[in-house]
């Protein structure tokens, strides 16, 4: 024989022995999601697919439609009333203002907000 033969020692050999089984057991594991993965993936593509087919027919079955139905003129929408409300506009007097003026009008408000409630 040519070869030569070379022996190692390993310490705590039931240790190691467990980490490497334990290690090949997350890669299998791993493994699996991935394969679950790609399931899933697959699966959302056929269904975007179908998807993609029935908006298709849909869309074809919406124009046939549309050219089966009479042609009518339009009216003319009648708008009876409108109830369009007008945004309050808050005047601020010019000029400068000092912070006294500006806490005796915030109080103020507080006091007209506290009556409303």
């Amino acid at each position: 024989m040519d070869e030569e033969t070379y022996y190692v020692n390993i310490r705590e050999p039931a240790e190691t022995r467990k980490k490497l089984l334990e290690t090949s057991r997350q890669v299998v594991i791993a493994l699996q999601k991935y394969e679950s993965f790609k399931l899933k993936k697959m699966n959302k593509q056929d269904v975007a697919e179908k998807l993609r087919k029935n908006f298709k027919e849909i869309n074809e079955l919406i124009a046939r439609l549309k050219k089966e139905m009479p042609q009518i003129p339009a009216r003319k929408k009648i708008v009876l009333h409108e109830d369009k409300k007008t945004p309050q506009r808050i005047s601020v007097p010019k000029g400068k203002r000092d912070i006294e003026d500006l806490e005796r009008e915030l109080g103020d408000i507080e006091n007209k907000l506290k009556g409303l409630r």
